[in-house]
């Protein structure tokens, strides 16, 4: 018999299920990543913040020594983490920085 589906009352309780997946996490946060050179820091730092809540930011703040107003005014609209926070943040959640060759259109 086929598993049945959890009832989400909105988008948001079904986003913030789905974020807990590692897998699922990654692909989220690469979708705010530029693919040129347009950056847009605002949303995925908005997007990183909402992986936190999606998890919980009491757990989160625990867990990774970062204080809760911390994280919620680091990884907002407006925020401006740290380096150090933002590789906490991204640890937390089995995620990592790679550097990499851009590629070069001839």
């Amino acid at each position: 018999m086929a598993k049945k589906n959890k009832n989400f009352d909105n988008h948001e309780e079904l986003l913030d299920e789905q974020l807990k997946n590692p897998k699922f996490a990654s692909e989220y946060l690469s979708s705010f990543l530029p693919f040129e050179d347009d950056v847009d820091e605002e949303l995925f730092l908005e997007a990183l913040g909402k992986l936190i809540e999606a998890c919980g930011a009491t757990k989160f703040s625990k867990e990774t020594d970062v204080a809760r107003r911390t994280a919620y005014s680091a990884f907002s609209k407006d925020g401006n983490p740290q380096f150090k926070t933002l590789t906490k943040a991204l640890d937390y959640f089995g995620l990592s920085l790679q550097i990499v060759p851009k590629k070069i259109v001839s």
